[in-house]
C-alpha cells in the first residue's frame, strides 16, 4: 500500500515545490519505496526538503542512484546524517561530486568509511580539504591508497 501511496504522491506532485515540503515531512518508513526513476527526478528543492531521519532511511541501493549534480545539493547536516551503508554506496563520479565544504561535513568516521576504491577517485582539492580529525580515523590501506594515488 505504501508503494503504491509514494507512486501516486511521486506521480501527482513531481517538481513541484509542494512535493518537496511533502518528501521532507513523510514518513521515514517510505522513502525505501521510491523507484531509482523517482530519485533521479528529484530537484534541488526536492533534496533540501529532506530532512535527516529521511535521508537516513535511503537504502544503499538508492544512494548510488543519485546524480552528481544532486549531490551537491545536500547540506552539511544532511551529510552528518549518511549510515556507514550509505556512504560505501557512493561511485566515483558521486565521490567526484562532493564540494570541499561537503567533504569538511563529513565527521571522522564516515571518512572512515570510504572504500579504497572511493578514496582513489577523490579529487587533489577533495583531499586538501580534508581535516587532521578526518584524515587520523583512516586506517593504513586508506591511507596508502590516499598517498598513492593517481593524480
Amino acid at each position: 500500500m505504501k508503494n503504491i501511496t509514494i507512486k501516486l504522491l511521486k506521480s501527482l506532485f513531481l517538481g513541484s515545490f509542494f512535493w518537496g515540503k511533502l518528501l521532507g515531512s513523510i514518513d521515514p518508513g517510505c522513502i525505501r519505496f521510491l523507484s531509482v526513476s523517482q530519485i533521479v527526478k528529484l530537484t534541488q528543492d526536492e533534496i533540501l526538503a529532506l530532512d535527516t531521519e529521511a535521508i537516513k532511511a535511503f537504502c544503499p541501493w538508492q544512494m548510488w542512484s543519485f546524480w552528481p549534480w544532486q549531490i551537491v545539493c545536500f547540506t552539511p547536516k544532511q551529510i552528518k546524517s549518511f549510515t556507514r551503508r550509505q556512504i560505501q554506496a557512493f561511485v566515483g563520479d558521486q565521490i567526484q561530486a562532493f564540494t570541499v565544504d561537503q567533504i569538511a561535513a563529513f565527521d571522522p568516521w564516515q571518512i572512515g568509511c570510504l572504500t579504497l576504491k572511493q578514496i582513489k577517485h577523490l579529487k587533489l582539492e577533495q583531499i586538501g580539504a580534508l581535516s587532521p580529525e578526518q584524515v587520523v580515523v583512516l586506517n593504513p590501506e586508506q591511507k596508502e591508497a590516499l598517498i598513492r594515488r593517481e593524480f
